[in-house]
């Protein structure tokens, strides 16, 4: 308020936008922090699989997770680390990403956590169920892989984000589950988490070489 009062009648403007495009294409510099930060997250995770045993805790896994990231070298982790199980029966509410729940030996628990490496950031995303999954959910799984891979092979310079959004879900829809991919595929990242443009239906931003993004379906189903 003060800079507003020394410039005399200046107007206040959020920029931000402004700023997001200027740092949608990346540097080769910025790439490779970036795929420092995807690798430190990939090696933290590993560090902790051994560990998603059934008594152990949604938040002590959450915790070790955080633990490795600083260890192998992360400034911090680039959004609240996320670990949740869910498994039959379950009716959780998808905003509680980590608790104190103990993980049970007939579930499936996700991992959702990044890593900050000198500003830039990662974002990843992974699965381990405890115990024989069944046919169901080995048949989903699939079903997700396959549909981030039609995203990313939908990708190239010129392909509208809604346009890889499209070829992601289609997948899952084929396969019969649509109802249950509730979110946008993905989005773009760099100093922060989530940039624009959005891997969503309503964003028609062409793509361009150099931008970074995360292309991550998911299929949460009753059951």
């Amino acid at each position: 308020m003060r800079l507003l009062a020394a410039f005399g009648g200046a107007e206040l403007v959020d920029a931000s936008r402004l700023v997001n495009r200027m740092r949608r294409i990346k540097t080769p510099d910025e790439l490779a922090l970036m795929k420092r930060a995807c690798s430190l997250a990939d090696t933290a995770m590993a560090e902790v699989s051994d560990r998603v045993r059934a008594g152990v805790t949604e938040l002590e896994l959450g915790e070790e997770v955080n633990y490795h990231l600083l260890r192998l070298g992360a400034r911090t982790w680039s959004f609240d680390t996320a670990v949740w199980s869910m498994g039959p029966g379950d009716a959780r509410d998808a905003n509680v990403r980590i608790s104190q729940q103990a993980l049970r030996g007939d579930s499936g628990i996700s991992f959702d956590f990044g890593a900050v490496i000198e500003g830039y950031c990662s974002d990843f995303g992974r699965t381990i169920h405890i115990g024989d999954p069944g046919e169901e959910y080995r048949r989903v799984y699939e079903v997700v892989m396959a549909a981030q891979q039609a995203g990313i092979d939908a990708v190239r310079p010129g392909v509208t984000a809604a346009a890889v959004h499209r070829a992601t879900r289609q997948v899952i829809v084929d396969a019969g589950y649509g109802d249950w991919f509730r979110h946008r595929t993905g989005h773009c990242i760099g100093l922060d988490v989530h940039e624009e443009p959005f891997i969503s239906p309503e964003d028609e931003t062409p793509l361009e070489a150099g931008m970074t993004f995360t292309i991550e379906p998911s299929v949460f189903w009753p059951g």
